[in-house]
């Protein structure tokens, strides 16, 4: 599973799982979800039903 870090008085943080314990910080290239705005979690969902989980 990748890595969704939320936060309030930083920017929010992405990480991408590339196996045995090594994860690409993938905030801005792949998710945009860099903004600084308040936050206190993540949502996640298979939203189209393809079995795998959507954030």
């Amino acid at each position: 599973m990748d890595l969704c870090f939320t936060a309030s008085t930083s920017s929010n943080k992405l990480f991408r799982n590339e196996g045995d314990l090594n994860f690409r910080d993938v905030t801005i290239e792949a998710s945009g979800t860099g903004e600084e705005r308040w936050s206190n979690g993540v949502a996640i969902v298979d939203i189209n039903n393809d079995g795998w989980k959507d954030m």
